[in-house]
């Protein structure tokens, strides 16, 4: 799942594409976007991608809050893709992680090998307060009320997660279209008592991941974390309910 943002941004959301592919990977991808080079280019490398143009509104703050609400859905309509190929390990990732790639057979292991029904990628403590102030502050509250919640201490939302395909269908009973959808699988695995398992990945951020947050303002940078925090809670609390 990518969005698109600047032309150093782009490259790095292709380098992951190529990455993946290199390797032998399927890749269904997800992305929001208008330009039509990019477009081109990422259709090319991936074996099926979804494209959705960019709200326009003449409003940032409008135009954000409704990519917000639509991020659910595009991981849900690339997880449905994904299932139907009944594979045997699904991998979720957001498409500006290039770095993780070589993580992926790792985070994969587990449902491989019939040792867990789902595996989450964790960052070490030094890998997490590598990432932005803001960012810290609100994926550290989350990750202490979702142990606290759910009883299960792990990196809740650091992205990447490796699925069965029954665990990873658990994403597609998530009624909202948030970013709540990533945590709900993992909150309804626990409910239903699935073996989940937290698997120690490299986890410092790349260097072309922290300069797109050089000319972001940080009031909008805080709001956009809290409002995540507040989707990732709903989340959360739907998974727990299933």
């Amino acid at each position: 799942m990518s969005v698109e943002q600047s032309k150093e941004a782009n490259e790095m959301l292709l380098n992951t594409a190529r990455g993946l592919r290199e390797r032998g990977y399927n890749v269904v991808w997800s992305h929001v976007g208008d330009d039509a080079l990019f477009n081109e280019e990422l259709l090319s490398i991936c074996n099926y991608c979804y494209l959705h143009g960019r709200p326009h509104t003449g409003n940032e703050t409008k135009d954000a809050l409704s990519m917000a609400r639509q991020i659910g859905n595009q991981i849900k309509e690339s997880m449905t893709h994904a299932l139907a190929w009944n594979p045997r390990a699904i991998v979720y990732m957001e498409g500006d992680k290039s770095s993780f790639v070589p993580y992926i057979e790792r985070i994969a292991q587990p449902i491989l090998k019939d040792e867990a029904d789902l595996a989450v990628a964790t960052r070490s403590w030094d890998e997490f307060h590598a990432f932005p102030k803001v960012q810290q502050f609100w994926e550290g509250l989350f990750n202490l009320y979702a142990g606290f919640r759910a009883g299960f201490k792990t990196d809740w939302i650091y992205g990447p997660k490796a699925f069965t395909q029954e665990t990873g269908s658990f994403m597609l009973d998530y009624k909202a279209s948030d970013f709540g959808v990533i945590v709900h699988p993992l909150a309804a695995a626990l409910k239903k008592g699935k073996r989940v398992v937290g698997v120690n990945v490299a986890g410092f951020p790349q260097d072309n991941y922290m300069k797109k947050y050089n000319d972001i303002n940080f009031l909008k940078h805080f709001a956009w974390r809290m409002m995540s925090f507040w989707t990732n809670v709903k989340g959360l609390h739907s998974g727990l309910r299933s």
